[in-house]
């Protein structure tokens, strides 16, 4: 498991093959290629280059060696991953978005705005 961290450098999320994880080891979303899907199967992100974006292109959340984006924070120590819990039936993901142009900002929801679409349906 890998850390995502958020613009304050602090980790808020692991990336394992396909899957996101939550600090707790809830499954809280999935990969489908470039984009970033809910449990209902709509995209919700952009994943390139080592940053998540938001629809708009601007950046939300990061990993290690991320480029491309807005200068990165010095980063906190992530926590031990967790266990990672039971990955859901996702439903079938739609047809995806235009990829958005790539911004270097970051988002003004930030993390906790692409946090709460993970869970809406």
């Amino acid at each position: 498991m890998k850390p995502i961290f958020d613009e304050k450098g602090t980790a808020v999320a692991f990336k394992q093959a396909e899957d996101l994880f939550a600090l707790d080891g809830t499954h809280i979303a999935a990969f489908d290629g470039e984009w970033l899907v809910n449990h209902a199967g709509k995209s919700i992100g952009h994943f390139a280059s080592g940053w998540i974006r938001d629809l708009d292109g601007d950046c939300v959340a990061f990993m290690d060696g991320a480029s491309g984006g807005p200068m990165t924070p010095s980063t906190r120590i992530a926590p031990m991953p967790p266990a990672p819990g039971l990955t859901p039936m996702l439903c079938i993901p739609g047809i995806n978005p235009v990829a958005p142009l790539p911004s270097v900002k970051w988002s003004p929801t930030g993390w906790r705005g692409l946090k709460k679409k993970m869970s809406d349906g």
